[in-house]
């Protein structure tokens, strides 16, 4: 048979639970080009899953007309139950179809890795999920930081956790010590990770740290990035080929990105000389070093450029709408809940997280429409409208005032368009004009 219709498929190679719980996708792209020459009408497309993390989806295409090209972007309704519940990884498949009537003109099945609830989806997919696995509402982490409170008042008489409100980055690494010596004082071992991971890496979350009191660098490092920004601290997560450390700003700023892969301007910024973030070697906890060898250590592990990958900056996805995954909670007899159950908070576990994540803040009700809504946002890296950056396609305007410029843009009249002067030097490879009336 002569084939009508040319199907290509972009998708995920893994999904996960916090892949679900931020919006992310699957099936980013799916295009379709008539390639018969003649129109074809009565067209139907569907995408389903094996097993069924996502419910099968179907869209009618009326008609299809002589060498068009079109792009579909399935929105598709998951299934956190059977993400959340899942120990070990499974192997899956996506089948998209496309049918006239009965007949199949196209089929695309793929492969898919879906991941376990506590599973690291890895480098390559979608990066800055990682700070969904910091989860600073954890009880245990609650505990931790109640015991570094009270170091950091036998520190300094009055200090306590006010995050950056004092403007002193010596108070702010005070802070950041008082946890990391509260960790010490858990007794926690260095162990290698749990058996059993293809994609990424199996991960200790608080709860099993709690329960075992054993974690890898990348285990200590979600602990630890917990604990700070439960304080409202902003820390970040510095991944190289086989290593994972935390990080801390000493003051109230982010990176512009959600992911910073420009090693020189992550060691900027922790040189003496301007001191703005402090790095930590994780694993000094379980060998009770002092706290200036873990920042020594932890600086030392960026001499190696060619083994770094990137640095998560974990305040910075949350607000780009990236938030913590939910805790798994058990009944009295041991059965795992759903994600969606009504919890009983207590007394430990009441305080929520009020970031400018996806996460509603404590006491704000929303509509099932709201909800819906914000399921069809893109709060992902990807949207450009939240995360804008200067390309060779796109034109920065010079101006004194962009009130003013708005003001005359909204007039109607017309300008003149000039290139940048050749006083101000380039940034970049970003083109720059002068918008003039």
């Amino acid at each position: 048979m002569t084939k009508q219709v040319a199907l290509e498929v972009l998708l995920s190679a893994t999904v996960n639970f916090a892949m679900q719980q931020n919006h992310v996708q699957p099936v980013h792209r799916i295009r379709l080009k008539n390639v018969s020459g003649r129109d074809i009408r009565g067209l139907s497309l569907t995408v389903e899953a094996d097993p069924a993390f996502v419910m099968p989806y179907e869209v009618d295409i009326p008609l299809l007309r002589a060498r068009e090209k079109r792009e579909i972007t399935p929105v598709l309704t998951p299934c956190p139950s059977l993400l959340f519940s899942l120990t070990e990884q499974v192997r899956g498949s996506l089948t998209v179809t496309l049918r006239r009537g009965e007949e199949v003109l196209e089929a695309y099945h793929h492969e898919i890795s879906v991941l376990a609830y506590d599973q690291w989806q890895g480098f390559h997919t979608m990066p800055e999920l990682t700070a969904a696995f910091v989860t600073p509402n954890h009880p245990y982490i609650a505990e931790i930081v109640k015991r570094a409170g009270a170091r950091l008042r036998r520190m300094e008489r009055g200090a306590m956790f006010d995050g950056y409100s004092s403007g002193s980055s010596i108070a702010v690494l005070r802070q950041v010590q008082a946890i990391y010596a509260a960790l010490c004082e858990e007794g926690l071992a260095y162990q290698l990770p749990p058996p059993g991971f293809v994609a990424g890496q199996r991960l200790r979350l608080a709860d099993t740290v709690s329960e075992t009191r054993t974690g890898t660098c990348f285990d200590l490092t979600l602990l630890f990035a917990g604990c700070l920004e439960y304080v409202r601290l902003h820390p970040l997560i510095v991944l190289t080929d086989s290593h994972a450390l935390v990080g801390c700003w000493l003051g109230d700023r982010t990176f512009p990105d959600c992911i910073q892969d420009d090693l020189s301007a992550l060691r900027r910024r922790t040189h003496e000389d301007l001191s703005e973030i402090c790095l930590i070697e994780t694993t000094a906890i379980t060998r009770g070093k002092p706290f200036s060898v873990a920042c020594e250590e932890g600086e030392g592990r960026l001499d190696d450029a060619g083994r770094f990958r990137f640095a998560v900056d974990v305040r910075r996805t949350r607000l780009s709408g990236i938030s913590p995954i939910p805790l798994r909670r058990y009944d009295k007899k041991g059965n795992l809940l759903s994600p969606d159950a009504p919890q009983k908070e207590g007394r430990r576990a009441r305080k929520l997280y009020d970031g400018d994540g996806a996460s509603s803040p404590a006491g704000v009700a929303y509509t099932k429409q709201q909800l819906w809504e914000r399921k069809l946002l893109d709060l992902s890296q990807k949207n450009a409208l939240l995360n804008y950056r200067a390309t060779k396609r796109s034109l920065q305007l010079l101006t004194h005032s962009m009130s003013c410029l708005e003001a005359a843009l909204r007039t109607g009249q017309e300008f003149t368009l000039l290139p940048r002067p050749k006083e101000i030097d380039e940034v970049g490879k970003a083109t720059g004009g002068i918008l003039l009336p």
